[in-house]
């Protein structure tokens, strides 16, 4: 629903006062006397204001207590309320101007999302002026309309943002993820957002640079990287773009072994025998290339990391021929090919 006026910290404290006193005075059954805030929701955890594009996202975390310490605690639903940073300033008045825009019912948390312990509510931007400074906050509200004490405030700029970034590409090299992009007409600056692939978004960006494109160092080989890129606007704090699509890159070993050494190619009757020594460093498997002429030949054969042989029996008597080996590391990459060693292939013994 939405609430159109504004209250000051006096006027809540009234409000909250007089509600707990019609509680009381209500009541027509004598019992123990309540404690002060036995009742009273202690404040929401961790509230948060994001506001990216066409909405703005608060979130916070339900109280695990009241305010005087029991749990849990005894919530109903949420007030939700903003105060424009501009109006006051100019209005010179020494007080806040919060105004209770929304509520939300937890039995019917129609317009929230409820995730366990977390409370997400979505505030569409159209049709709200978009002026610069809002400052938000939140106050739980318990089964006895007793309020909370409100959450810190999160002032967020709603300002028109730049366009979304568009053209998002990442590389991924050996030790770092480098990311381009086309600029965003208006963009300051530009905000990148590194998680892992079905994580949740980071409220904090990873950093902030000032034009792409952006080369991620502090990555591991074998981890998969996934990113986004919002361009933020001129102010503190500064509007923010719609969420870019999303990327993702793997860092891998790109590094090709040292060749094969010393290959030897031996005849024998209807085979040609080869050898060779491994690289000093560990080997997923061969590949073996023939030759009968002077070209690059043809591939005719793959032996495991662990061997340092192979044998050729589809030779004729009198051929010639070239061989080389290529060593592949477990990350697939290849080795230049070894040095050609040359046989002729002699008939087989009656």
């Amino acid at each position: 629903m939405s609430l159109g006026f504004v209250v000051g910290r006096s006027a809540l404290l009234c409000l909250v006062v007089a509600w707990g006193v019609a509680v009381v005075a209500g009541c027509g059954k004598k019992g123990d006397p309540l404690a002060p805030g036995s009742h009273v929701p202690a404040p929401v955890r961790d509230f948060q204001v994001v506001a990216r594009g066409p909405e703005a996202r608060l979130s916070w975390r339900v109280p695990v207590a009241n305010e005087a310490g029991g749990g849990p605690a005894d919530v109903a639903g949420y007030l939700l309320y903003r105060e424009d940073v501009a109006e006051r300033l100019a209005s010179g008045c020494d007080c806040r101007q919060w105004e209770l825009f929304d509520t939300v019912d937890l039995e019917y948390p129609a317009n929230a999302f409820v995730h366990g312990d977390a409370v997400e509510y979505v505030l569409p931007l159209a049709g709200v002026e978009r002026r610069n400074l809002f400052a938000f906050t939140v106050a739980a509200k318990s089964h006895r309309d007793l309020a909370s004490a409100m959450a810190p405030e999160q002032v967020v700029n709603l300002a028109p943002p730049p366009p979304p970034v568009r053209g998002l590409h990442a590389d991924a090299g050996e030790a770092a993820v480098r990311l381009s992009w086309r600029p965003s007409a208006g963009a300051a600056a530009y905000r990148i957002y590194r998680f892992a692939p079905q994580a949740a978004l980071p409220v904090v960006p990873t950093t902030t640079i000032p034009a792409p494109p952006y080369e991620d160092g502090d990555v591991r080989l074998g981890e998969t990287y996934a990113y986004v890129v919002t361009a933020v606007g001129a102010g503190a704090p500064p509007p923010e773009s719609s969420l870019s699509e999303a990327v993702t890159a793997a860092p891998r070993d790109r590094t090709p072994p040292p060749p094969p050494t010393h290959l030897l190619a031996i005849s024998a009757p209807g085979e040609v025998r080869l050898a060779w020594d491994a690289p000093p460093e560990p080997i997923a498997f061969y590949l073996l290339w023939r030759s009968a002429g002077l070209d690059e030949g043809q591939p005719i054969g793959r032996v495991a990391g662990e061997r340092a042989t192979f044998t050729d029996t589809a030779v004729e008597p009198g051929g010639h021929y070239r061989y080389r080996v290529i060593a592949v590391d477990a990350a697939n990459n290849e080795s230049t090919p070894s040095a050609w060693a040359t046989a002729e292939g002699e008939r087989r013994r009656p």
